[in-house]
């Protein structure tokens, strides 16, 4: 199998031999490495790059939040269809503004970056989402009486 570090090790040895030959004209290919296949693919981890784009797999679009509203809620769909076009305005208003939000189930959001381009405005934003908690497991000890919040009055 060649490596990534071979390939690069290639292309330079042609092109240094098409440099010692002046009068020749090379016809170079650029070599690139074999492509993994998704077994050998590591999975995406926090923090990583991945691909963004209109027609990326999986991507959560409009019609899917509405159906997923729809069925999670109990309610009919042109009432989550206005319920969730209301919030998207609300959201893209605040992120426009630059404004921070602070919203249970999705977490902190703050807008890091703007840039604006000739047809969009592009912005590069942070979100924080806390650990889940283990439901399941008791905060305090059952037997421990809860603490009371209030001082013991000063005599």
């Amino acid at each position: 199998m060649e490596t990534p570090e071979s390939a690069v090790e290639t292309a330079t040895q042609a092109a240094k031999k098409a440099a010692a030959q002046p009068g020749k004209v090379s016809k170079a290919k650029k070599i690139l490495p074999k492509p993994k296949t998704a077994a050998e693919t590591p999975a995406p981890t926090v923090g990583a790059h991945t691909e963004t784009g209109p027609n990326m797999p999986g991507a959560l679009r409009k019609r899917g939040l509405i159906g997923a509203v729809t069925e999670r809620a109990g309610i009919k769909r042109r009432d989550a269809k206005a319920a969730v076009e209301a919030a998207l305005e609300i959201l893209g208003e605040a992120i426009a503004e630059g404004r921070a939000m602070n919203l249970p189930g999705l977490g902190k959001v703050k807008v890091m970056r703007t840039k604006e381009q000739p047809n969009a405005k592009v912005f590069v934003t942070k979100v924080r989402q806390p650990m889940a908690r283990d439901v399941s497991a008791p905060e305090t000890d059952p037997d421990t009486p809860p603490k009371d919040p209030l001082a013991e009055a000063a005599e």
